[in-house]
């Protein structure tokens, strides 16, 4: 299997005019994050995955802006800890994921 990454949003200055760019050249696959272009890039792609619904999206979840972490706490979903720090990923101890205390081993 081979996958072809046509672009990269993470660096990228103008986000809707390279996927239109890419798109237009073939490309199958872009490449984001919620925390790409400070927390705008997924949003930024909407017009040209409109425009081209064939194309996909690699995304990744973890890290978040300061609203949408406050959105998340209202809906429920994360702590205020969480909120605060920007991510929802859990430290490691020993080698295994840290959980709540009635989880940990």
């Amino acid at each position: 299997m081979t996958a072809q990454l046509a672009l990269g949003t993470y660096r990228c200055r103008e986000i809707p005019e390279a996927a239109v760019r890419a798109a237009a050249s073939g490309a199958q696959w872009i490449d984001t994050a919620p925390n790409y272009a400070t927390g705008r890039a997924q949003a930024l792609l909407a017009p040209a995955l409109a425009a081209h619904p064939a194309l996909r999206i690699a995304t990744k979840a973890g890290y978040f802006t300061p609203a949408t972490g406050a959105d998340a706490v209202n809906a429920g979903v994360l702590t205020e800890d969480q909120a605060r720090v920007g991510h929802n990923l859990a430290a490691r101890r020993r080698g295994r994921r840290a959980g709540p205390p009635s989880v940990r081993r």
